[in-house]
């Protein structure tokens, strides 16, 4: 496969993985405790496939210099980017949040040498249209200008600094070390990072009941994400990084079908419009 279809399988599955979030911030979850199950469950099963391939890292140092940034700004990025959609709905939080996109294909245009042709610049200008298009005029009304209305947006704000930082490092280490023996460090590194958050800073789920909806949510996400990630470093380390963030900045519109589904939000013009963009902006890139 060549990396376009690697990226367009990882967009979907990102894209879904991005609802589950809401999901779990719409049953209350705590992010920190969501995500370290989720790093744990990526973790074993990236063990598993090291040890069963015989995977022997060959630059260790650099492997672990990798995987400590990325384990870093990823958890950091994405629990506050779960934590974001407990004070703003999906319709404003995704959107802002895939500025990350466009912080990226400026970082691969300027530092990686990366040259679309006149199509494919076309296609991510329309990427970056379609991002702005949904984060432009949400509805916001004026209870929803609340404090913990402020608190939401600044949360997924440094989310997407920290995750186009940690897409950044993944870029770097898809062309210079292996891929599993990267996703074990990164997450087993993730899964300490998030253990002590969870442990000091936030409070265990209350009941049973729902301690077990959040164990399985994170497993879920976990199995979806060494999937998606994995088909993100192949697309990373053969395709050019602002051409593949272009793409991936679609998952958003994923995530805001299957919230308008399942939790009534609104599905509007715009996201229909966003949707048809998308596509067009997919086909451009592609060339």
């Amino acid at each position: 496969m060549d990396w376009f279809t690697y990226v367009l399988a990882a967009t979907l599955i990102y894209g879904v993985i991005n609802f589950l979030y809401k999901v779990g911030a719409e049953n209350g979850f705590q992010s920190l405790h969501l995500v370290n199950i989720q790093s744990v469950t990526v973790t074993l099963i990236a063990g598993i496939i090291m040890i069963s391939r015989g995977n022997t890292p060959q630059d260790i140092r650099a492997l672990l210099f990798f995987a400590a940034l990325n384990s870093f700004f990823w958890a950091g990025g994405t629990s506050l980017k779960i934590s974001a959609m407990k004070h703003i709905p999906a319709n404003i939080a995704m959107p802002l949040n895939k500025l990350n996109s466009v912080f990226v294909i400026m970082i691969g245009l300027l530092f990686f040498g990366d040259s679309p042709s006149p199509k494919q610049y076309c296609g991510i200008a329309l990427s970056t249209l379609t991002l702005f298009l949904l984060a432009k005029n949400n509805g916001v009304s004026g209870e929803e200008k609340s404090k913990s209305h402020r608190k939401g947006i600044i949360y997924i704000l440094i989310a997407a600094a920290a995750i186009a930082l940690s897409m950044t490092v993944g870029k770097l280490a898809a062309m210079k070390v292996e891929k599993i023996p990267y996703i074990f460090f990164s997450y087993a590194m993730a899964s300490a990072f998030t253990f002590i958050g969870r442990k000091y800073i936030m409070r265990p789920p209350k009941t049973a009941s729902s301690k077990s909806k959040l164990t399985a949510l994170g497993i879920a996400i976990g199995i979806l994400n060494i999937a998606g990630y994995y088909l993100m470093l192949k697309a990373w380390s053969t395709g050019p990084i602002s051409l593949v963030q272009g793409i991936l900045s679609q998952t958003m519109v994923i995530t805001l079908i299957l919230s308008s589904i399942v939790y009534k939000e609104k599905f509007t013009i715009k996201i229909t419009a966003a949707l048809i963009l998308s596509i067009i902006a997919s086909l451009l890139i592609k060339g």
